[in-house]
């Protein structure tokens, strides 16, 4: 089974575009010129590594609205369970 390593970065326009980071990623630890592949290594514990991808996540940064908004609905009222009739 080949595992994915995954990078969570918070999204920015002038951050490097996921393509670079990839060849970068393939070029210098997944598959470095004259060296092993990373997945063909053994890590400390002498399991094979079995690591060949790279998953880039991104996620919105706060805008306005998640820095001023209130998020707290408790105390609104009566819970949604005490419509619920048996």
């Amino acid at each position: 089974m080949q595992l994915t390593e995954e990078m969570h970065l918070e999204f920015h326009l002038e951050d490097p575009k996921p393509q670079a980071i990839h060849r970068l990623w393939q070029e210098y630890v997944s598959e470095p010129e004259g060296e092993r592949p990373l997945r063909d290594m053994c890590n400390s514990l002498k399991e094979k590594v079995n690591l060949d991808r790279l998953t880039i996540a991104y996620s919105r940064p706060p805008n306005l609205r998640n820095r001023f908004s209130v998020r707290d609905i408790s105390g609104r009222g009566q819970d949604v369970s005490s419509y619920l009739v048996e």
